[in-house]
C-alpha cells in the first residue's frame, strides 16, 4: 500500500501557499495557528510562490480578502510581479497576433497551446495566468514553410536537433525559435508531446478547436476543452507537475466548463488524470469526483510528483544526480505497458545523435544497427 502524503509535516510557508490557492477556501480556518503565521519566513513563501509560477492568484486572492497579516511589502512585490506580469502578457498577445496573421496569409492550420490565449480560455483575461513563450502546434509537413515565415518575421532557431535519420521527428516533438530583438521565444510543435506517446491527430484536434475572438483583431485557433482538458493534464504529468500553476489551470478549466475524461481514457492516460485529481484532493481540498479512491499505482505516481512539488524541483533541469535518477524513474513509470515496451526497444535502434557523432553515407545508414551499442558508448564517455 503506498504511503499517503502528511502535509503537517511540510514548512508553514508551503501550507500558507496552498491555503491561498484553494478554490473553496474557509476564510475564518487558516490551517496555522497564529504563533506559526507570527514566524512565517516570508521571503521563503515569496520564493516558492514565484517557483510555481502562481503569483498573479495569489496577489489577487490578499488584495480581494482581508488577510491583515500579510506585511506590505509581500504585498507590495506580489503587486509588482502582478503589473509586470500583466505587460509582458499583452506583449505575447500582440506578437501572438502577428504569428497568427502570418501563418494564415499563407493558409497554414496552426492552434495556439499555451501563452495569453491559454490565460483567457481558463481565467477570461490575460493577467491572471504567467507565460514565458509562445507555443503553436502545426501539421509537421509545415515545418519548412513555418521555418521560413518565423524567419521572415526576425526568428531564429534556437536549438535545432540533429535530423540525419527519420527518427528525429518522433523523439522530438517541438522546435524552439527566438527573436532577439523582441526577446521572444516560440516553441513550434508538430506534437503535444515527445515520442513515444498516444495522442490525437492534428485533423481531431483541428476538428474540435475552438475560435477566440476577443483577445486579438484576428480569430484565434486553440484547443477545444476536452482536448485542452486533455493537453494539460498529460503536459503537467510529463513534468512531474514540479509547478503548481498546472494545477490551478486544471481546476479551473473543470470548474468553468464541463469537460469529461473520455478522450484522456481513449487515450490510456486515465492513470494520468487520476494522479492530478489526487494532487488537487490533497493540496487544494478540490475533489474532481465524489469517487475518491485510487489504486495504489496512481497514490505512488502522486507521492513521487510531490516530492517534485515541494521540493521545487524542476524535473527538466534537476539540481543533482540523484533527482536526475528520480526524475528518469518517474517519467518511466507514467508511461502505460506498451509506451514502455515501445521505449526500451528504442534503446536498441539508431538515432540522428549516432549519425551526427559518427557521418556515415546514406547508403551506409544501416549499419549505424550494429554499432549502435559502441556508439552509445562513446557518446556517454566523450
Amino acid at each position: 500500500m503506498a504511503t499517503v502524503v502528511d502535509l503537517k509535516v511540510t514548512n508553514k510557508e508551503f501550507q500558507l501557499m496552498l491555503y491561498f490557492l484553494q478554490p473553496e477556501r474557509d476564510q475564518n480556518y487558516l490551517p496555522l495557528e497564529k504563533e506559526e503565521i507570527n514566524t512565517i519566513n516570508w521571503d521563503l513563501f515569496l520564493k516558492s510562490v514565484y517557483h510555481h509560477r502562481v503569483h498573479p492568484a495569489i496577489y489577487k486572492t490578499i488584495t480581494e480578502e482581508d488577510y491583515d497579516f500579510v506585511p506590505k511589502y509581500v504585498k507590495k512585490q506580489l503587486h509588482q510581479a502582478y503589473v509586470s506580469n500583466t505587460m509582458n502578457m499583452l506583449k505575447l498577445a500582440g506578437e501572438m497576433e502577428r504569428i497568427n496573421k502570418a501563418l494564415n496569409d499563407s493558409q497554414i492550420r496552426m492552434l495556439m497551446l499555451k501563452g495569453p490565449i491559454l490565460s483567457y480560455q481558463i481565467y477570461g483575461d490575460l493577467s491572471s495566468r504567467t507565460s514565458s513563450d509562445l507555443d503553436i502546434l502545426i501539421e509537421f509537413d509545415e515545418l519548412s514553410n513555418v521555418t521560413k515565415i518565423l524567419h521572415s518575421l526576425g526568428y531564429e532557431i534556437a536549438y535545432n536537433p540533429p535530423r540525419i535519420l527519420k527518427d528525429w521527428r518522433v523523439r522530438n516533438h517541438h522546435i524552439e525559435f527566438f527573436n532577439i530583438n523582441k526577446k521572444t521565444e516560440i516553441e513550434v510543435h508538430w506534437r503535444l508531446h515527445p515520442g513515444p506517446s498516444t495522442e490525437p491527430s492534428f485533423d481531431h484536434l483541428w476538428s474540435s478547436r475552438q475560435e477566440i475572438n476577443a483577445v486579438t483583431k484576428t480569430p484565434i485557433q486553440c484547443l477545444g476543452n476536452e482536448s485542452l482538458f486533455y493537453y494539460l493534464i498529460t503536459h503537467g504529468a510529463r513534468h512531474g507537475w514540479f509547478r503548481l500553476r498546472w494545477l490551478t489551470d486544471i481546476i479551473d478549466l473543470k470548474k468553468k466548463v464541463n469537460v469529461s475524461s473520455e478522450l484522456i481514457r481513449e487515450l490510456h492516460a486515465l492513470h494520468l488524470f487520476q494522479q492530478a485529481s489526487y494532487l488537487s484532493s490533497l493540496l487544494f481540498q478540490y475533489k474532481f469526483s465524489p469517487n475518491n479512491s485510487f489504486s495504489n499505482r496512481v497514490t505512488r505516481l502522486a507521492n513521487e510528483a510531490f516530492g517534485f512539488i515541494y521540493n521545487e524541483i524542476n524535473i527538466d533541469h534537476p539540481q543533482t544526480q540523484e533527482w536526475e535518477e528520480k526524475g528518469k524513474r518517474y517519467l518511466f513509470n507514467i508511461k502505460p505497458f506498451s509506451q514502455k515496451v515501445f521505449y526500451v526497444s528504442r534503446k536498441f535502434q539508431a538515432n540522428s545523435w549516432d549519425a551526427q557523432y559518427l557521418p556515415l553515407p546514406k547508403q551506409w545508414h544501416f549499419l549505424y544497427l550494429p554499432l549502435r551499442p559502441i556508439l552509445w558508448l562513446l557518446r556517454r564517455t566523450s
